[in-house]
């Protein structure tokens, strides 16, 4: 950990490996058939030992929450900037662990972060928005905490208007990893126009961000057959239908499974007629025969098989759906 003695925990692990070397019939067993008890000395140096680390511990959220709030001066700007970019690195670490991500809002560290969202640096904004989305990800609480902040705005501002195609990525993965399986963020995205976000990102240049919105509004529509119908409305079949002929294995994969999401849930049976219209049908018999000629060539791997595999059988539904009356 830093600002802990590299000394003290050399010494730690040395003693624990002797321990257990000792325990284990190792070198010095025959001295010592049994795990010595535990001296006066080595309790002392196991509790100093674990002081040493709560204090560092403690230490380090201070730090956090000190450089956090620390705000930008004309007399130090590039300082400044290593500085913010060093502790946002060393929190998108730190926030990984459950409880640190929980302590974040007890000690002030929350909103200042959520700051940086605002900068005028790019740097420092996808860097918040990494350390959000690793905050989140998985834990409900952290997910009530920054839910309540308001920072979702933040991000879909991020996703809709930054020039910076790592700030939009790293927004959106903030985003997806806030809305799982949080009912409350997930109402509050599609209510603030969401989907239409979205759908600018599945038709960007930029392939990975392409792939991860799919992947999110994939999860969405699997959710809800509401958002289906609302992204019907907003024209979302005309982004995704080119996707569906990508050249990327997961990013034809979230796009076909989107489509028949999509379909599947299209009532009036308008969605179908736009799909021909767009030539998805022979769209979807061109890959049909791609895969079957891929699953054909014997250097494949198994779980590459697989994958294709899985990906002929959601090829195959869609045409069906999409051919039926």
């Amino acid at each position: 950990m830093s600002g802990v003695d590299p000394a003290m925990w050399k010494a730690l692990l040395a003693w624990s490996a002797k321990q257990t070397d000792l325990g284990a019939g190792g070198e010095g067993a025959a001295a010592d058939a049994q795990a010595r008890p535990m001296t006066e000395e080595d309790r002392d140096f196991i509790e100093n030992a674990m002081k040493t680390f709560v204090v560092d511990e403690q230490a380090r959220m201070d730090r956090f929450r000190e450089l956090l709030s620390e705000k930008e001066s004309d007399d130090n700007r590039k300082e400044w900037l290593e500085m913010k970019e060093e502790i946002l690195d060393e929190l998108l670490d730190w926030v990984e662990d459950l409880d640190h991500a929980n302590d974040l809002h007890a000690i002030g560290g929350l909103l200042p972060l959520i700051d940086h969202l605002d900068s005028t640096q790019a740097s420092l904004r996808w860097r918040a928005a990494a350390a959000l989305g690793n905050m989140v990800q998985n834990n409900p609480k952290a997910q009530r905490q920054v839910t309540e902040t308001g920072a979702l705005k933040k991000l879909m501002r991020i996703m809709k208007t930054d020039e910076d195609i790592t700030a939009k990525t790293k927004a959106l993965y903030a985003t997806s990893s806030l809305i799982r399986h949080n009912e409350e963020a997930r109402r509050a995205f599609v209510d603030d126009d969401g989907v239409a976000i979205l759908k600018t990102l599945v038709v960007s240049t930029d392939e990975r961000l392409s792939k991860k919105a799919l992947f999110l509004f994939h999860y969405l529509t699997s959710e809800s057959k509401d958002i289906c119908r609302l992204a019907l409305k907003e024209g979302f079949l005309g982004a995704v239908v080119p996707r569906c002929g990508s050249k990327d294995l997961d990013t034809r994969d979230f796009a076909a499974r989107v489509l028949l999401e999509l379909m599947e849930a299209d009532e009036e049976g308008l969605a179908k007629s736009m799909a021909k219209d767009l030539g998805l049908n022979v769209m979807l018999q061109d890959v049909e025969r791609d895969i079957r000629e891929s699953l054909d060539e014997s250097r494949l791997q198994d779980e590459d098989t697989d994958t294709l595999k899985d990906q002929l059988r959601t090829i195959v539904r869609l045409r069906e759906v999409c051919s039926s009356a």
